[in-house]
């Protein structure tokens, strides 16, 4: 993995359960910083490394960690809720999407050709072809 896909991955997953775990609502320096820095991250990993499906759950995950903030930022909430429920349900969900966020870009990496040697850049590929011929047909 690259470099800003691995920190945008770290940042989003770990946003994600800050935001399922979270007892009080998050101070507003908190809240600008991550945001800031999720937008930061990702233009860079967009311009530099650009996108690829492999990240598509991350990606899912930082826009909902910053829709999230969002809210954060334009509600004040007037109760803090101490249950533990709503985030034990929400981690069934959040720990298998965890999972296949981190799994998908290992599994399948960033696939790239040697680059050609020699005074020509050309590059070949070599293709086995097999003809089966059927022995005993009419023709």
């Amino acid at each position: 993995m690259r470099f800003f896909e691995m920190f945008l991955m770290f940042l989003s997953i770990g946003a994600l359960w800050k935001i399922i775990w979270l007892r009080n609502r998050p101070t507003n320096i908190v809240l600008w910083g991550i945001s800031s820095l999720f937008v930061i991250i990702g233009l860079c990993h967009l311009i530099l490394e650009g996108w690829r499906w492999q990240m598509g759950l991350v990606y899912l995950s930082a826009i909902f960690v910053l829709f999230k903030y969002g809210w954060y930022v334009r509600h004040v909430p007037t109760k803090n809720v101490k249950g533990r429920l709503k985030p034990v349900l929400l981690s069934l969900f959040a720990l298998p999407f965890s999972i296949a966020a981190v799994c998908l870009p290992l599994i399948f990496p960033v696939f790239t050709f040697e680059p050609p040697t020699g005074p020509y850049k050309v590059g070949t590929i070599t293709y086995t072809w097999t003809d089966i011929v059927l022995y005993g047909s009419a023709s």
